[in-house]
C-alpha cells in the first residue's frame, strides 16, 4: 500500500463480528439486513519517525500510534447508540451513508431523520470527536437520473454531468437541511462553510459543524470504472480515483490539528 512505501508499519485487520453489546432492533415493517452496524474490522498504523521529526519541528506533539476502524453500515437505527459508542472511544468519525435511499418520499424523509439524529447525537452527547460526511458516490445506471432503479444492461455516462455547474446533489441537499435544522454549519476541509444547495464557502460558522468531503461530481465523470455492466454502482480499484478523497481529508485534518 501507498503507506507501507512511505515508511508506516500496518498490522494485520481484526474482524469482529458483533463489537456492540446493545440491541439494534429492525424498524418495523423493514428489512432486517439494511439495518443497524454488523462488523468491526481495526488496523493499527506506526506512523514514521520523519514524521514525527516533522510535527515536532512544526510545534506538535502527535501519537505515534493510530488505530482506524471500519463499520459495515446500509442505513442506521435511528437511536445512534451505536454511534455514540463508537465516537466515544474515536477522535475522528468518518460516515458515509445514503446510497441505498433512493429519491421518493419514504426514503428522503427517513434519510433526513437518520441525519438529524445523528448531529443531534453529536450535539448532545458527543464531545472530543469530530465528525466528516463523505458525500456518496455517483451511480451510472441507464436510468433518468443515473441512480438505481432496476438492473441495466450497461453503465452510461451520468445524467447530469454534461450539464456545466448542474449543483449538488440531492443527497447532499438533505445533509444541509438537517444540519440547518439542528443548527449546525457544513463546512469544507478548509473549514469554510458551504452555503446551500451552491459550492460557494464563506468564513462564518456555527459552534457546530459537520466536515462534507465532496465525492459526488468527480465520480460522477467515472462511467468507465465500473468492472460489470450490470453493476453500475461499485467501481474499480485505482489510487487516482480515491487520491481527492485522500487530499480533502488530509486538508480537513491539518485544519482540524492547527486550527482547532
Amino acid at each position: 500500500s501507498d503507506l507501507s512505501r512511505r515508511g508506516f508499519h500496518i498490522s494485520d485487520w481484526r474482524k469482529t463480528a458483533s463489537p456492540f453489546s446493545i440491541e439494534q432492533p429492525t424498524p418495523p415493517n423493514k428489512v432486517a439486513w439494511k439495518y443497524g452496524l454488523q462488523v468491526e474490522e481495526c488496523v493499527n498504523v506506526t506512523v514514521p519517525s520523519w514524521i514525527l521529526d516533522h510535527d515536532i519541528q512544526q510545534g506538535q506533539s502527535l501519537s505515534s500510534q493510530v488505530e482506524f476502524c471500519l463499520y459495515s453500515h446500509y442505513r442506521p437505527i435511528m437511536n445512534m447508540e451505536a454511534h455514540r459508542m463508537i465516537a466515544a472511544k474515536s477522535d475522528i468519525m468518518l460516515i458515509n451513508y445514503g446510497l441505498h435511499y433512493r429519491t421518493g418520499m419514504e426514503d428522503e424523509v427517513e434519510f433526513k431523520s437518520t441525519i438529524e439524529a445523528l448531529l443531534l447525537e453529536f450535539k448532545t452527547n458527543i464531545t472530543g470527536c469530530t465528525l466528516i460526511y463523505r458525500e456518496t458516490s455517483a451511480q451510472h445506471f441507464d436510468t433518468h437520473d443515473s441512480e438505481y432503479q432496476f438492473s441495466s444492461s450497461k453503465c452510461v455516462p451520468h445524467k447530469n454531468n454534461t450539464v456545466p455547474e448542474h449543483g449538488w446533489h440531492w443527497r447532499r441537499n438533505i445533509l444541509q437541511e438537517a444540519a440547518v435544522s439542528q443548527n449546525f454549519s457544513v463546512v469544507d476541509p478548509y473549514g469554510k462553510v458551504y452555503h446551500y444547495n451552491t459550492d460557494q464557502v464563506s468564513q462564518q460558522t456555527m459552534e457546530d459543524k459537520v466536515i462534507l468531503l465532496p465525492f459526488h461530481n468527480f465520480s460522477s465523470k467515472l462511467s468507465d470504472l465500473h468492472g460489470n455492466a450490470q453493476d453500475c454502482t461499485h467501481f474499480c480499484y485505482t489510487p487516482h480515483m480515491w487520491y481527492p478523497l485522500w487530499r480533502h481529508f488530509r486538508i480537513a485534518m491539518d485544519h482540524i490539528i492547527f486550527n482547532g
